[in-house]
């Protein structure tokens, strides 16, 4: 047996009403660590940011209510891919912050990733 053969998924669940994974609690976690891990990665780079004015760009860019901890009904977090979400945060950091576009991905590929049920983390 082969290691793909292996690795193949006997079956696939779709949880979309939430009835298995909380979906707001999993978002909220990563959208929120997402921040703060960039916020701490541009202070560490000597990046002028100040945090506060980073939730106040990325939480509605990605459809996110800091106030409810709830994802916002066709909003990016629960309507488009990981990588266009990516996409835009990285768009974000270029224009709102004036991040030049190879740093920008550096602090990407150092804070972004995909959430997990378990512990929302982000890396």
């Amino acid at each position: 047996m082969t290691e793909t053969q292996e690795r193949r998924p006997k079956m696939v669940i779709f949880d979309k009403d939430g009835t298995l994974i909380d979906f707001d609690f999993m978002w909220a976690s990563w959208v929120e660590k997402l921040s703060k891990d960039m916020a701490m990665l541009c202070r560490k780079r000597k990046i002028s940011l100040v945090n506060e004015s980073l939730d106040a760009k990325l939480f509605p860019l990605l459809g996110y209510d800091s106030e409810k901890r709830t994802v916002v009904s066709g909003g990016m977090l629960c309507c488009t891919p990981m990588h266009k979400i990516r996409g835009a945060v990285k768009q974000m950091l270029e224009v709102e912050f004036s991040i030049a576009g190879d740093i920008a991905e550096e602090i990407l590929k150092q804070t972004y990733g995909t959430p997990t049920p378990d512990t929302s983390n982000v890396k």
